[in-house]
């Protein structure tokens, strides 16, 4: 909590915002050959289908999580904070003062994730009992594209359980296709050593098989 009595200074993105998205999924039923002979067993029955998705990244904050140290004088007075809690009320996770720059001027690449798309010496600490500009959710973490793809082949056995029969259908499925690199929330925390930097990443590709019988 930045204010326990100011509670004006949390408003921003949910966490949940995602400002830009596309999806899409598409399924096709491969043309079949003639069904005179075994061609048909081997080359009919299959469908393929993708499911894509991009989108822009998830907002998050950056602040600091260190409690209140004062610096004193020789008299005993408070002369300033080698900390955070910048106002003092005993919560931290205060936010800093807004950088030179703005959100929306930053461009980073996904080099830049990984490195470390802003320093802590950009964002000015409050005086003692301010409480900082900066606001929440204000940046954006790195966006999202992801495509899976599944293959399926279904074959009639039309003597399973009498007259009705039934399907045997082989399932590929391909998440991440093109095992593209989905770089996670940024660390925003000012006080840890990866600040500004994506330490974590979505699931590489993935491929599994299924057999499933339908009757």
């Amino acid at each position: 909590m930045v204010d326990v009595n100011n509670t004006k200074l949390i408003r921003g993105r949910a966490g949940f915002d995602i400002r830009n998205k596309v999806a899409g999924s598409a399924v096709y039923d491969l043309p079949s050959p003639s069904k005179v002979g075994g061609l048909s067993k081997l080359f009919g029955g299959w469908q393929v289908g993708a499911v894509v998705i991009l989108q822009s990244g998830p907002p998050f904050s950056v602040w600091c999580t260190q409690s209140f140290q004062p610096i004193r004088d020789s008299a005993g007075n408070i002369i300033g904070n080698s900390g955070c809690d910048f106002n003092a009320d005993g919560f931290n996770y205060d936010y800093l003062h807004a950088p030179s720059f703005s959100a929306s001027s930053l461009s980073p690449d996904r080099a830049a994730y990984l490195t470390g798309m802003f320093k802590v010496s950009d964002f000015p600490k409050p005086g003692i009992g301010q409480n900082g500009s900066l606001g929440r959710h204000v940046f954006s973490a790195p966006g999202y594209a992801n495509t899976d793809l599944n293959i399926i082949k279904k074959t009639k056995i039309p003597w399973f359980l009498g007259s009705e029969g039934a399907n045997i259908e082989f399932r590929g499925e391909f998440f991440n296709l093109f095992n593209r690199v989905n770089l996670g929330v940024p660390q925003g925390n000012i006080s840890s050593s990866l600040f500004g930097r994506s330490t974590s990443s979505f699931g590489a590709r993935n491929i599994q098989f299924g057999l499933k019988l339908v009757f």
